[in-house]
């Protein structure tokens, strides 16, 4: 089977799904003359923020001093052309008004940072302070902006309370509340919210040839409703691990061993570490849900049961990540677990 090839970035995607209310947020603002300086956008992962960020960054940078005014259609969106200069500038990143501050890697396995350090966050002033080259607006995005530390949040904090004219600082955030609240208070906000899973299947359906209903149903699921996770998932085998994990499960308190072992080794072999977390997020929703079928059916010990494997199961994998232990290893306990817990 050919590799698939690579999800377009946020910078090069020009379609936003399931964000209207926002967009118009924006119009309005921009239609108004009084654009705030600093925006928050926020939400789980995958639900579109960067891609909104890019694309109001887009709008700005493209439309200048003709930014429209007044009265904007409901209709209308923060849509512009590729082909537009600045835009194109926009994807290649070299639009010299626009910056984008994220968390470094430190390995060709790209594990991110603890945090957005100081030294990050001391880009953006001087580059504010910098008359626009290409048009009537410097941008500035600020990716996993919950994971800046306790220096760079105070230099962001600076920022946002005497931003310069012309200027926009967008803050994307999972977890808002990890934010200084002087920060969050000085951002207008948009929340971002993710689809209904049903819409989402759908969506998948017609845009992804190839794609069953089942699939899609299980990326919707797998992704919280959170169209780019889906497509990430879907990347990572998320629709066969999702049903592998269910297999297995279903045969409890029977459990194919060879099966566990074949799993264990693909999941923790090198560079696979995606598709490990995939595992743990597979493995703590089906167990979330063999909890809830107890409950409905009132058997109490059945629930005390699934629900303390399902806290068992959160933590060793938690273990595995915090302490790099052996991951092999840790599927192995975890499937040991569950099929103790699941005999009579």
């Amino acid at each position: 089977m050919s590799e698939a090839p690579p999800l377009p970035t946020p910078r090069a995607t020009f379609r936003l799904v399931g964000h209207a209310a926002a967009e118009r947020t924006v119009l309005a603002a921009v239609a108004s003359g009084r654009m705030p300086n600093a925006w928050l956008i926020s939400g789980p992962r995958g639900v579109g923020k960067a891609t909104l960020a890019f694309r109001i960054a887009r709008f700005l940078l493209a439309h200048g001093d003709s930014a429209p005014t007044g009265d904007i259609p409901a209709t209308k969106t923060l849509a512009v052309d590729p082909q537009t200069p600045a835009v194109r500038l926009v994807t290649a990143s070299s639009h010299p008004d626009l910056l984008v501050i994220e968390r470094p890697f430190l390995n060709d396995r790209n594990t991110e940072t603890v945090d957005l350090n100081i030294t990050q966050a001391r880009r953006i002033a001087p580059f504010l302070r910098m008359r626009p080259a290409e048009g009537a607006w410097r941008v500035v995005i600020v990716d996993n902006a919950d994971a800046l530390n306790a220096n760079s949040a105070n230099a962001i904090l600076k920022i946002v309370e005497e931003p310069p004219d012309r200027s926009v600082v967008l803050l994307l955030a999972e977890k808002p509340g990890a934010l200084l609240p002087t920060i969050r208070s000085r951002c207008r906000r948009l929340d971002l919210m993710a689809m209904d899973e049903v819409e989402l299947a759908q969506l998948l359906v017609a845009d992804e040839p190839g794609l069953t209903g089942q699939e899609a149903a299980a990326l919707a699921r797998l992704s919280g409703g959170c169209l780019g996770q889906a497509l990430v998932l879907q990347q990572i085998g998320g629709p066969a691990l999702d049903a592998t994990v269910a297999r297995l499960l279903d045969d409890l308190p029977d459990l194919d061993l060879v099966a566990v072992h074949d799993l264990a080794g693909a999941i923790a072999a090198k560079g696979a570490d995606d598709r490990f977390d995939l595992l743990a997020a597979i493995l703590d929703a089906r167990l979330a849900d063999r909890a809830r079928e107890a409950a409905l059916a009132g058997r109490r010990d059945g629930l005390e049961r699934w629900i303390t494997l399902w806290e068992k199961t959160r933590s060793l994998f938690a273990q595995a990540v915090a302490a790099n232990l052996d991951r092999r290893q840790v599927i192995l306990q975890v499937f040991g677990e569950i099929r103790a817990a699941s005999r009579p």
